[in-house]
């Protein structure tokens, strides 16, 4: 779960972790 953390990771994580980062995503 650390890539979840880096963010930087989002393409390589693969689309399940993609809605993971939506909610962060927003606030960029």
């Amino acid at each position: 779960m650390i890539t979840i953390k880096k963010g930087l990771d989002l393409p390589i994580a693969g689309a399940p972790e993609q809605v993971i980062y939506d909610g962060p995503a927003i606030k960029r």
